[in-house]
């Protein structure tokens, strides 16, 4: 195998400077925000209020079951302590049978008058930390799958190339856009990435040497999280840097992967 390591343009290292700036300065991690997050029943859930606080005969806040495979939208929250929250969420269907959100299929457990209804609104407790335990009127990851959008910094150190089966260091910083499911304290992602990339390319009027060129490069992927910050990834990607009359770079718009078990991809 070949390994070529290019030269970093200014470019680059002020770019990758500012990155590690902004990571230096993050100090203690952001609160999540579950606003427009779906959430996907894996057991019935109760605990849902309406939002006017139906009472029952005796005087308690009537509570609503939502059933196995219910689907809903997180509208709105407050935090009630760490890792513990009220949410609002608008019901998007019962028991839908079809993949995750798109709330096609039928209903798989029959309505009760308990039960939550289509396109309403309620309001349900959610612990972040989840246990086999944790009461049925409570939300948690034991008993649903969370699906969000999420974005940031994608930064690729190595591509094994398929054309000739070599590795090189046309280290690649970019942006991804990814939708991640979450269950039981581990993150699926599938991930579109965009972003530049420093090419080595062989000096045209001596081979000896290598140039430095900017390249575009795409490249979708899937990031497997796994308690917050160890990551399995891999992703399969294309690097274009045109042509300028020079002699064609053997690589442009062939197929690259990357794998990493441990490095983080996306920050």
């Amino acid at each position: 195998m070949q390994f070529a390591t290019p030269k970093l343009s200014k470019t680059c290292i002020v770019v990758w400077a500012l990155l590690s700036s902004l990571n230096a300065r993050a100090g203690d991690p952001a609160p999540v925000k579950y606003e427009g997050d779906v959430f996907k029943l894996s057991t019935d859930v109760t605990g849902f209020t309406d939002l006017n606080r139906t009472k029952n005969a005796d005087g308690t806040v009537k509570e609503y079951r939502a059933p196995t495979t219910s689907t809903f939208i997180v509208t709105g929250e407050e935090k009630i302590k760490d890792g513990e929250y009220t949410f609002w969420v608008r019901i998007k269907c019962l028991g839908s049978t079809d993949f995750f959100d798109m709330c096609l299929g039928g209903n798989a457990s029959a309505s009760s008058d308990g039960d939550v209804r289509e396109n309403n609104t309620y309001s349900v407790n959610f612990r972040e930390k989840a246990s086999k335990d944790n009461p049925p009127n409570t939300l948690s990851s034991i008993n649903s799958v969370r699906q969000a959008w999420t974005f940031g910094t994608l930064v690729v150190p190595f591509k094994f190339r398929t054309t000739d089966h070599s590795i090189t260091g046309d280290a690649t910083i970019g942006a991804y856009l990814g939708r991640t499911w979450y269950l039981a304290g581990a993150t699926f992602t599938p991930i579109l990435s965009a972003g530049i990339s420093q090419i080595a390319v062989s000096n045209p009027q001596d081979n000896t040497k290598t140039d430095t060129r900017t390249g575009f490069t795409v490249a979708p992927g899937l990031i497997w999280t796994i308690k917050e910050n160890f990551q399995i990834g891999a992703l399969v990607g294309w690097d274009y840097i045109g042509s300028n009359g020079e002699q064609p770079w053997k690589y442009n718009g062939k197929t690259w992967l990357s794998f990493a078990i441990g490095y983080q991809f996306v920050k």
